[in-house]
């Protein structure tokens, strides 16, 4: 909790110009993500406008329920927990449905063909989004 209390209000404070200056329709560039929910239950505190997103690596008991709790607008799993049920829930509840660590094009098509929102990759050398659409 300390530590996303610490990053919440210093990312509020030094983006505060920034966010000002954004349309009401635009989102935020930033996004809290973390796998620990008092982190970004002190995230919340000290930046509520900055919105939070719940990693997932299992779907332990209540994860679903905290995220809607810390008023997430994401969660983030691993890529082999993404399934089209998962990602139902997750759009039932107005949630986006990302995935991690995505590296492979063929992951990366399987998950859209899901329906999720959004690949994390660390090989952007790898894929284009023209060619994991295809």
């Amino acid at each position: 909790r300390e530590t996303g209390l610490a990053v919440g209000a210093s990312c509020a404070r030094l983006w505060a110009g920034l966010s000002a200056g954004l349309s009401a329709d635009r989102a935020s560039p930033l996004l809290f993500s973390s796998f620990r929910p008092d982190a970004l239950q002190g995230a919340r505190e000290s930046a509520p406008t900055i919105p939070r997103a719940l990693l997932v690596d299992s779907l332990w008991p209540g994860w679903f329920e905290t995220a809607q709790a810390l008023e997430c607008v994401a969660v983030v799993s691993h890529q082999e927990l993404m399934s089209a049920s998962l990602v139902a829930q997750l759009h039932a509840a107005s949630l986006r449905a990302w995935c991690y660590t995505v590296n492979e094009v063929a992951s990366a098509q399987r998950l859209l063909r899901l329906g999720v929102d959004g690949l994390i990759t660390d090989a952007v050398d790898k894929f284009s989004p023209a060619s994991t659409l295809s």
